[in-house]
């Protein structure tokens, strides 16, 4: 007896308890909702009758699935993927993010837990509305790409100097980042009062923006005409939605051929609209505020090469103005000592500007047999490493370098004879003897009686430009060579078969050489694709713990069966615990390795596979014993394009890009490659992935 005012306590106390515990799980903003064994709610908090906006009364008891119906990226949930039945009674947990299918659609993340209590199987559903936090963050990402859209730009035009060309790129970044199928450029004429189109022009879909672009042609736009006559008059970006819902010419072409969405935007130069970027899309294009904000500064980063273009066109006059300038003071010398005095001191301010280009800038006299140098800007000494105290009076040779081609020396001998102003491309070496390529500007300088008395000469560093058009060329002639092949199989076979009738096991074979060159130019084309997703930062990697060992043995499998060729994986020397890393891509490096050594051992052999490791590594190697590889190419064997260029290697096909794949790859795995190899006696090919705890320091960077 003396237990019971105990037990009743108790019980108060647990009930007033339970009573708080329930006030709090009222007061939180996630809501809160219990599911039991049959699916039906048995409580929720205000939360939750909030986020569904109903009364709790009206929840109670209802079936889960209807009162929460939710969806994800393929559509509405199914009842046995609903969060509350999935984990129910399997003692799991889940979280994830859903579609709430009622009015208003919101985002809600979703975890759900399974608990027993008082001997029966129930489900907690915690929500929480992540709708403004998903929008928040997808808009950061849609600025990013903007802002990186606006570095791309900004550096193409600090490096460019020709307009078309930056106008060019800029409409190719833009509609790209902005998902515009059709742009093109507008241009004042000399009166700056219409605008006239021009080129260059960006097309997805050249021939469904064809019929826009030639009305457009036909056109001369003044302020307020037009999309672009509009951007002139008000000197700011403009948008429209869907074209359809104004009127014009063009508005008409757009109906026909279902264009829609419409953008435009100036680029200023010193208060003046020099030019007005027009983009158009086959969709209805909702209004961007990050891009119209963006379009400004992109116009700003053009404006600069509009204004470098003036500033060499107003060098070039100068340049002319000072050479008339020259002449003319040269004639009347003897005239008066105060006019000579005069012209020299504007000889001295032209001197300071020319001075102050970037360019190099030499001047050298013709009328001495040693043709001695005269004049050099501050530019030339930056460009090439010469001071201008070791280059005056020193013979115009040394612009060659201090042992001149003799060639080269002839070539210019006989241009500079004729007398005309010429440009000409060509590698010089600096002080330091390091190359540099240059485009050289020389133009006569003329006494009144017609004779050359000096060249002016000015240099513009285009080494970045050489390199840009050298990887430009290899990457055409290996693509265009690379593609060409298989194609030429694929065409000639399939020739043969349309010819005539072949027997059935010659069909076959000629079947089996078209999906086989049909597959080396799906791989080809995986390649590029690969490099380029590598590049622009795109490549996502499916990281688990892999056993590396059997997928070593899988790898080397998928080559069994080739007569000229043994693939051999040698005999681990301690066991290798699983590894944390992408099989598909892993599995990519290896196939790339392994095709590298058959190919590059073309008298057949033994390709042997081995695995090792060593504290926080395991590493895999391939080797051939094939023509092996010149030392003084190893060092750019896994750049994109390279290719050994000697006899050895000549006949050998390839496009120079499965090496650099897979440093690329390994790279991204935070690992690394690297060769072992001798000319004639074979090479390996080696790469390294973290393994144990170095593995697990960065689980979250290739997820």
């Amino acid at each position: 007896m003396t237990g019971e005012p105990d037990d009743v306590d108790l019980v108060d106390s647990l009930r007033t308890t339970l009573g708080r515990l329930e006030v709090a799980l009222d007061a939180v903003a996630e809501a809160i909702v219990w599911v039991d064994e049959d699916g039906r709610v048995s409580w929720c908090n205000n939360a939750f009758d909030a986020l569904l906006d109903r009364m709790r009364l009206e929840n109670l008891s209802m079936d889960i699935v209807e009162l929460l119906p939710l969806a994800d990226d393929d559509g509405p949930l199914q009842r046995d993927q609903h969060p509350g039945l999935r984990v129910m009674g399997t003692g799991a947990h889940h979280t994830a993010t859903y579609h709430l299918l009622l009015e208003p659609r919101r985002l809600v993340e979703v975890q759900a837990s399974s608990v027993r209590a008082h001997d029966a199987t129930q489900t907690i559903l915690l929500l929480r509305d992540v709708t403004e936090r998903v929008r928040a963050e997808q808009e950061a990402r849609h600025r990013a790409a903007y802002v990186e859209m606006l570095h791309e730009v900004a550096a193409h035009a600090n490096e460019g100097n020709d307009v078309s060309e930056v106008l060019r790129h800029t409409l190719d970044c833009v509609a790209r980042n902005g998902h515009w199928g059709f742009a093109q450029v507008w241009l004042p004429d000399a009166r700056g009062d219409h605008l006239l189109l021009s080129d260059p022009v960006y097309a997805s879909d050249a021939e469904a923006f064809a019929s826009l672009r030639a009305v457009s042609l036909s056109l001369r736009l003044g302020e307020g005409q037009g999309l672009p006559g509009r951007v002139l008059q008000a000197g700011t970006p403009l948008w429209v939605a869907d074209v359809n819902q104004s009127s014009g010419v063009r508005t008409r072409i757009a109906k026909v051929h279902g264009v829609h969405g419409a953008f435009a935007f100036p680029v200023h130069v010193r208060g003046r609209v020099r030019a007005v970027l027009e983009f158009f899309s086959a969709s209805v294009m909702p209004r961007d505020e990050v891009l119209l904000s963006v379009a400004k500064d992109v116009g700003d980063q053009v404006a600069r090469v509009f204004e470098r273009a003036d500033a060499d066109q107003a060098l070039r006059d100068a340049n002319d103005e000072l050479e008339g300038r020259v002449l003319a003071r040269t004639a009347e010398l003897g005239e008066s000592l105060a006019l000579l005095e005069a012209e020299r001191e504007t000889l001295r301010l032209r001197e300071r500007a020319i001075d102050a280009s970037t360019e190099g800038i030499v001047l050298f006299d013709v009328t001495n047999a040693l043709q001695p140098i005269q004049y050099v800007n501050a530019g030339y000494e930056a460009m090439f490493g010469w001071s201008r105290d070791e280059l005056l009076g020193q013979p115009a040779s040394m612009l060659l370098g201090n042992e001149p081609d003799p060639r080269s020396f002839e070539h210019l001998a006989r241009a500079l004879a004729k007398g005309h102003a010429f440009k000409v491309d060509g590698e010089v070496p600096r002080r330091d003897g390091s190359p540099i390529w240059v485009r050289a500007s020389f133009t006569p300088l003329h006494e009144p009686g017609g004779a050359v008395t000096a060249w002016l000469v000015v240099d513009s560093d285009i080494t970045r430009q050489r390199e840009v058009d050298r990887l430009k060329n290899e990457l055409v002639s290996t693509v265009s060579h690379e593609l060409r092949t298989p194609l030429g199989s694929m065409c000639g076979f399939a020739e043969l078969l349309l010819a005539r009738e072949h027997p059935p096991e010659r069909q076959r074979k000629f079947l089996k050489i078209i999906l086989e060159e049909g597959r080396r130019l799906g791989n080809l084309v995986n390649d590029f694709l690969d490099i380029q997703r590598i590049e622009s930062g795109r490549q996502s990697y499916a990281m688990e713990l892999t056993e590396l060992p059997a997928l070593v043995q899988e790898a080397a499998a998928s080559f069994g069966g080739l007569e000229s060729h043994t693939i051999r994986v040698a005999a681990l020397p301690a066991p290798i615990a699983p590894i944390r890393f992408d099989p598909a891509r892993i599995r990519q490096v290896l196939a790339n390795l392994l095709s590298n050594a058959i190919k590059f051992s073309p008298e057949g052999g033994e390709v042997c596979v081995a695995i090792s490791s060593r504290p926080g590594w395991a590493r895999v190697s391939v080797t051939d014993h094939g023509i092996g590889i010149p030392y003084e190419a190893q060092a750019r064997l896994f750049t994109r394009f390279y290719r050994v260029d000697n006899g050895a290697t000549r006949k050998i096909g390839g496009t120079g890009l499965g090496l650099a794949l897979v440093k690329a790859l390994v790279e991204g795995h935070g690992g690394q490659v690297g060769i072992e190899s001798q000319p004639g006696a074979g090479s390996t090919f080696w790469f390294d992935l973290a393994s144990g705890e170095d593995a697990e320091e960065f689980p979250d960077l290739f997820a």
